[in-house]
């Protein structure tokens, strides 16, 4: 190619022309498929308290297989952590897998919050904010 074809190229052609447009415009090159998703279907459900219990004990023995029982506790910790935000108890829930430390306490929470079965939640727009709300749950590490 000649100069001037590479020279468009490296600018991006058309296609960057178009977006660089769009952005100009304050049209979103990457508008959000939720809504379109939604009209062609039934909408999802937030995965039920049993799936959810299903995913977090495979999630551990994974856990387990890589890095030991000690070290899977405390990696996971952060995980059940940010699971919690599906169960309907999700501060409940938060609090007591800050606690965990092994394989015995992980068992303790999901059998205390996860034993029977109902619906999950989707977590709120600003469930980071809800999840870390009191300044003692700000942190992963368990209290001594």
């Amino acid at each position: 190619p000649g100069e001037g074809e590479r020279r468009q190229s490296l600018r991006g052609g058309e296609g960057s022309a178009s977006i660089v447009s769009n952005l100009a415009n304050h049209q979103n090159p990457h508008p959000n498929p939720l809504p379109a998703y939604r009209a062609r279907g039934p909408e999802i459900s937030p995965p039920t308290i049993a799936e959810q219990r299903e995913a977090l004990a495979e999630h551990f023995g994974i856990a387990m297989q890589i890095h030991g029982e000690s070290m899977a506790g405390r990696r996971m910790r952060k995980m059940g952590i940010k699971y919690s935000r599906f169960h309907p108890s999700a501060m409940e829930v938060k609090a007591d897998f800050i606690n965990v430390q092994s394989l015995r306490d992980w068992t303790t929470v999901l059998d205390r919050w996860y034993a029977g079965d109902g619906p999950g939640v989707w977590p709120a727009a600003n469930a980071v904010d809800l999840v870390n709300e009191s300044a003692d749950l700000q942190s992963c590490e368990a209290e001594s």
